[in-house]
């Protein structure tokens, strides 16, 4: 059973292309005179279907999101592995795996397995989560005026606001 196409049918080593997925068997035959021989060999095909995440990279802004590649048919089964950076996959067998504490860049490989072969595909994940933090959560001034201070943001921009009471800031976007 099954179909492929050998390459030069009198060489007893030859490749052989188009193999369908399963098992497909060929013959060998020698022939001499009016005596012949013949031995058969069973090629399986396990090549497993294409892995595919949903989206190359994943931009977030926390430590935390869910994977997402295509579930794996029947006689198939699956894995996320990290490639690079960090995080905790919650379920490598699910192709919708929670994942936790990622680091800023984290690289995640999903694969398809059949029998003895394998493919994957890599979702990049961009870590984008700030740190916003003030110098003291409370502070008691003795007049009308003072000043606030927070972490100076490395990329991006940060901007004060007054959330309760009364009062003015003067520069919204300075840290200090």
């Amino acid at each position: 059973g099954g179909s492929g196409t050998i390459i030069n049918t009198t060489n007893n080593e030859t490749a052989v292309v188009g193999l369908a997925p399963g098992v497909n068997t060929f013959r060998w035959v020698i022939t001499q005179g009016a005596c012949s021989g013949f031995d058969d060999v069973q090629i399986t095909n396990n090549e497993p279907t294409e892995p595919m995440v949903c989206n190359d990279t994943i931009k977030i802004c926390a430590d935390f999101t869910n994977l997402c590649a295509n579930l794996p048919p029947d006689g198939e089964t699956a894995y996320w592995t990290l490639l690079s950076g960090s995080g905790v996959v919650a379920d490598s067998s699910s192709p919708s795996s929670y994942v936790s504490q990622l680091a800023a860049n984290s690289s995640f490989t999903w694969t398809i397995k059949k029998g003895n072969c394998e493919k994957s595909d890599t979702v990049q994940i961009v870590n984008g989560a700030v740190t916003a933090q003030v110098s003291r959560d409370t502070i008691e001034f003795c007049g009308p005026d003072g000043t606030l201070s927070a972490n100076n943001p490395i990329e991006g921009s940060g901007v004060w606001s007054l959330v309760s009471g009364c009062g003015s800031i003067l520069d919204p976007s300075s840290y200090i």
